[in-house]
């Protein structure tokens, strides 16, 4: 049943007429009614085909322009990295969080907290080192 369905949807999206339908329930589903309006979420999924692309080319270079000018200056380039976060990064940590959080606790179980307790006599001795070299009087500051 499970593969049925998996050919069933992947035969959906390599067809061009099923395609952006397919996209526009994946991204509803995903949660991008959060973030984009449902105009904005109709035209990603109407941009997955080529033919697509091509007839809104020239209307997305002009949406696109101030971005590629932003990014062309270090500044610019901030100002896309703040925007970026604020729109998409916050927002997507906020669902997903509950989702992944079992786990990273099971993998600070497993993982993070056995690696710092074998760790820890090696860190302990950098520590004194470092400590003794600081105080060192041969020091050279």
């Amino acid at each position: 049943m499970a593969l049925a369905t998996v050919r069933d949807f992947t035969s959906q999206l390599m067809d061009t007429t099923t395609r952006p339908e397919v996209v526009q329930r994946s991204l509803v589903r995903l949660g991008a009614e959060k973030v984009l309006s449902p105009k904005h979420i109709e035209l990603v999924a109407s941009l997955t085909t080529v033919q697509a692309l091509m007839d809104k080319g020239v209307e997305i270079q002009g949406i696109a322009m101030p971005y590629l000018q932003k990014a062309r200056v270090p500044e610019g380039r901030k100002e896309l990295v703040m925007e970026t976060n604020e729109k998409l990064i916050k927002p997507t940590r906020e669902v997903v969080a509950p989702y992944i959080q079992p786990y990273v606790d099971r993998a600070n179980e497993r993982l993070v907290k056995p690696t710092c307790e074998l760790a820890a006599p090696y860190v302990a001795k950098l520590e004194t080192t470092a400590a003794a070299i600081r105080e060192s009087p041969r020091r050279v500051a």
